[in-house]
């Protein structure tokens, strides 16, 4: 249970049913409030307005709050090939969840209920893969460089622009037209 991670936005700690049934060692993940004082990733830099030093930007410097964090961090992690191979229909959704930028140059996602009124229907799969990022964050894993290790060698993002236009297509395939 002490590597089992898991939804608890809006029931605490000890209030999930899951908790109280299976075992209170279980590691409940809270969507909402801040994005946290971790590192973004192992190689974006700024220059602290305080010391004027050079050091590793914080997640609470790049994102405008936890979930958009847990969401932006999945991304991270493909493009720095640490995350390969994930099913279709994940990839499919995670496309889906919109973003912009806000004040202070910050990512901010849309809210679940934005989505699911835009999409009709609650991001499950997506927030099951960002659980399980963020269980693994928790035990230590990091976000690799996202620079290209060689010199003039390329990446090919086709697939996820197709998979981004795909997503679009979906959605519009299941809004209603007037006629």
């Amino acid at each position: 249970p002490s590597n089992m991670f898991h939804d608890s936005t809006g029931r605490g700690r000890l209030g999930t049913a899951l908790s109280r049934i299976w075992s209170p060692h279980t590691n409940p993940i809270e969507f909402g409030g801040s994005a946290t004082e971790r590192p973004v990733s192992l190689d974006m830099y700024i220059t602290d307005p305080i010391t004027r030093e050079r050091r590793l930007k914080l997640c609470k410097e790049h994102y405008d709050r936890f979930v958009t964090e847990l969401w932006w961090t999945v991304r991270l992690c493909i493009e720095s090939r640490q995350l390969k191979n994930l099913p279709e229909d994940v990839m499919e959704e995670m496309a889906m969840r919109e973003w912009d930028k806000v004040k202070e140059n910050k990512y901010k996602l849309e809210t679940k209920k934005e989505m699911k009124l835009r999409v009709g229907r609650s991001p499950d799969l997506g927030d099951w893969l960002t659980i399980a990022v963020e269980g693994a964050r928790r035990r230590g894993f990091q976000i690799n460089k996202l620079g290209n290790q060689d010199e003039g060698s390329s990446v090919d993002w086709s697939w996820l622009e197709a998979m981004k236009e795909k997503a679009n297509r979906v959605r519009q395939a299941h809004e209603l037209h007037r006629v």
